[in-house]
């Protein structure tokens, strides 16, 4: 028959609540604030990477508007040609159609050239911002697998410490 003794029963009782309340201050307060500014760090990341989201969103447009005005642009130098080249008299005609030529050929290897440029540009910066949201995830992803293996050693502590009481 199992007895009870009222007096172990209840020093027992007090120093299991003491024992929580040591462990509720020291460890519950950190380890909640620890969360707190784990969260609050996942969310700044989390608008740092939308920030440079839309700033790539927002050079990208800049390049196509540019790309845009240079189409309008060539578009206005090739009218402005075609109306020399049709008012010229019959004897420069073939002297204003060769410039026209010369003309077409530089713009279209500067619009090229330039083209290829932006390109390579946004490439990079795209690039760039790629490479920063990445590290910022690995970054992430490392301190979350560190802060597992904490808490995975802190519970089997709790857990030794428990069965070590018993």
């Amino acid at each position: 028959m199992i007895s009870l003794n009222l007096n172990i029963f209840i020093a027992q009782l007090f120093t299991f609540l003491v024992a929580l309340f040591i462990v509720w201050k020291v460890s519950w307060g950190p380890l909640v604030a620890m969360m707190k500014q784990r969260k609050e760090k996942i969310k700044d990341d989390i608008g740092s990477a939308e920030k440079l989201r839309l700033d790539a969103e927002k050079i990208l447009a800049e390049y196509q508007k540019k790309l845009d005005n240079m189409a309008k642009e060539k578009e206005r130098i090739f009218s402005a040609t075609r109306e020399e080249a049709d008012s010229a008299k019959e004897e420069l005609m073939k002297a204003a159609q060769q410039e026209v030529s010369e003309l077409r050929e530089k713009v279209l290897m500067e619009l090229r050239d330039e083209k290829n440029a932006i390109m390579k540009e946004l490439r990079g910066e795209i690039i760039e911002t790629a490479m920063q949201v990445s590290g910022k995830v690995l970054a992430e992803n490392a301190q979350n697998i560190i802060q597992k293996t904490k808490y995975e050693q802190m519970l089997e502590f709790l857990e030794k410490s428990k069965g070590a009481q018993k």
